[in-house]
């Protein structure tokens, strides 16, 4: 199965994530009713981690932008969930922390 990604500027609301989405064809196959789970990638940075700040981080708008065009599409069942990272500096490694599980949009 070949895979076809876009890489787009985010300039306005809700116009660059559909951008995005139409030139990968990332909704094509997805049929109206069905159940999606968005994993952003909200993470917490510190001084003490090393990975960079930038770039590591989606924003609520993005993912605000996401649900709204899945629900153009159809798609009403949206659950959106994270994980939560945690360093320990003294052990020099992560914590993937508990399980969270938010409300259903």
């Amino acid at each position: 199965m070949k895979s076809t990604a876009a890489i787009v500027s985010y300039e306005k609301p809700n116009d660059s994530v559909r951008k995005a989405v139409d030139l990968s064809h990332g909704l094509d196959h997805l049929p109206a009713g069905a159940k999606v789970f968005i994993k952003p990638n909200i993470v917490f940075w510190t001084k003490e981690v090393l990975f960079p700040k930038w770039g590591v981080i989606t924003t609520s708008r993005v993912v605000g932008d996401m649900v709204a065009l899945l629900k153009e599409r159809g798609i009403d069942d949206i659950t959106i969930g994270e994980g939560m990272v945690s360093y320990h500096a003294s052990q020099g490694q992560g914590d993937p922390g508990p399980r969270l599980r938010g409300p259903r949009l």
